[in-house]
């Protein structure tokens, strides 16, 4: 791959990260500053900061208590385990994932836990419809999620988006009572604050996006670098689009993202992503699932499916 490529948008994403996240953090102690003073500033970091340390391992209990989600074992499913070891050796992990299945229509893949607990759950209809290549770069792309800590930077941004929403009701509460001593001239309300205390939120979620979409970035191009396949990223996200994009699919699932604008998605756009992805590509990409030592399975099967065996784990 391209190597001066990647440490400039790895450079870029970081950069992105650190600004939105510090604009986020003045949006919501400034709106805490202008309710309560220097007692809501403080209020609002112990109310963000305590609850991050426990929730990782409190969203993992509940995600295994979720009904119809079930263990992947290394019996059913030996070919996938193998890949998100390799990769997981080569992200430098101190425990590999624990794998799940979830029985939906819609094709999808996510990470949770952290890096002492990390879990990964892929719906049945991945597992089915992509290709051990493709599924590999999306266990890349969940790794890295792992691996660069996305799932407590994006707990902590979703925090902040919910505190800022509470301040700003609070706010406007207090504003709703101190109407009519404004309305007598006994009270005179800044237009300015009042305005930055009532739209704090919408700012907040939309900053919240705008970070979601630079670590979804982020977690493509460190995908790559550990598959060292960038094409095989680019073809799962393909498939995923294709998918989502058609008409049945598209009207029961994905109403809402077709519709938003793209700086209200949590995603960059498809086309967006695989553009970038195709940037990294290079001639030292290679085949690297078919040339792993002791390997199980043929080169042929690195473009199949996974069957049905593999992928089912209802009675694992």
């Amino acid at each position: 791959m391209n190597s001066n490529l990647v440490i400039q948008n790895k450079l870029k994403n970081f950069l992105h990260t650190v600004v939105l996240l510090a604009v986020m953090a003045a949006v919501t102690g400034l709106a805490a500053y202008m309710v309560a003073g220097w007692d809501g500033v403080w209020m609002a970091l112990l109310v963000t900061g305590v609850p991050l340390v426990i929730s990782g391992t409190m969203d993992t209990e509940r995600l295994l208590r979720t009904k119809g989600v079930r263990p992947l074992s290394r019996f059913t499913s030996p070919n996938l385990y193998r890949v998100t070891e390799e990769i997981s050796r080569r992200a430098g992990l101190s425990r590999i994932p624990q794998l799940f299945c979830e029985p939906s229509r819609a094709m999808n893949a996510y990470a949770t836990g952290d890096s002492d607990n990390p879990v990964i759950v892929f719906t049945d209809t991945l597992l089915r419809n992509l290709d051990l290549r493709e599924i590999a770069g999306i266990v890349g792309h969940e790794i890295a999620h792992i691996k660069n800590n996305d799932l407590k930077v994006i707990a902590l941004a979703d925090r902040v988006r919910r505190i800022t929403g509470v301040i700003s009701a609070f706010g406007q509460i207090v504003l709703l009572l101190t109407m009519p001593l404004a309305l007598t001239g006994q009270v005179e309300l800044p237009m300015v604050p009042v305005l930055f205390i009532i739209f704090a939120p919408t700012v907040a979620m939309i900053l919240q996006m705008a970070l979601s979409r630079t670590r979804e970035f982020e977690a493509d191009l460190v995908s790559c670098e550990l598959t060292r396949d960038p094409a095989g990223m680019a073809h799962a996200l393909y498939k995923l689009e294709k998918y989502h994009r058609s008409y049945l699919r598209n009207l029961i699932f994905s109403a809402w993202t077709y519709m938003a604008p793209s700086w209200l998605q949590t995603h960059p756009p498809t086309a967006q992503r695989i553009n970038k992805i195709m940037e990294l590509r290079g001639a030292d990409s290679a085949d690297w699932l078919g040339k792993q030592p002791n390997r199980t399975m043929s080169s042929r099967s690195l473009h199949r499916p996974l069957t049905i065996r593999q992928v089912h784990c209802f009675n694992c």
